[in-house]
């Protein structure tokens, strides 16, 4: 297929979960649906950069669920290079979000409250009647916006600052092994 479009939930929620996703991107991206274990708040980023080297897939789309949004969060600010788009769905509160460059998208049920540190520079939506499961009790709006997403050009994004962002972050990191 397509472009890497990795779909990511906490271990709460089977992989199925993100079947009317995975139904509807399938025949125009390469899709992965995986759960992260829960009590990723240390090492979240790690683990899907681990998993993300492990599927041969150097750069890709995120769209994440709940405590896995933190983890994509943390992965496109620490590693810019490797996240193309966010999409995050009920995405926690306390993650810093200043050095994401790539297009970002933040969808919350109407019960929940919008943090504030997605309103300053992100695309931020609300599914009127959802609540905290929304991306899959209400799927045809989750995956429309998802495809919203998808549509937007990266080219906006200058290189240089991308790559920039990219050696500050490694530069405080410290080596990796990552690819």
């Amino acid at each position: 297929a397509g472009e890497a479009l990795l779909l990511v939930s906490g271990a709460r929620h089977a992989v199925e979960a993100w079947g009317a996703q995975v139904e509807a991107f399938a025949p125009t991206h390469r899709v992965i649906a995986a759960a992260l274990p829960e009590g990723l708040a240390s090492d979240g980023a790690a683990r899907l950069s681990h998993l993300m080297a492990a599927l041969g897939l150097p750069a890709a789309t995120l769209v994440a669920h709940g405590s896995a949004a933190a983890a994509a969060m943390e992965l496109a600010a620490q590693h810019p290079q490797r996240v193309k788009r966010l999409a995050l769905f009920n995405a926690p509160e306390g993650v810093e979000v200043g050095s994401i460059l790539c297009p970002t998208l933040f969808v919350w049920g109407e019960a929940g409250e919008v943090p504030r540190h997605a309103l300053r520079r992100f695309r931020s939506e609300v599914i009127a009647g959802g609540g905290h499961e929304l991306p899959f009790t209400h799927a045809a709006e989750a995956t429309a916006l998802i495809a919203s997403l998808l549509a937007e050009r990266l080219s906006s994004f200058d290189s240089r600052e991308l790559r920039s962002a990219s050696n500050a972050c490694a530069a405080r990191s410290g080596p990796s092994a990552e690819p």
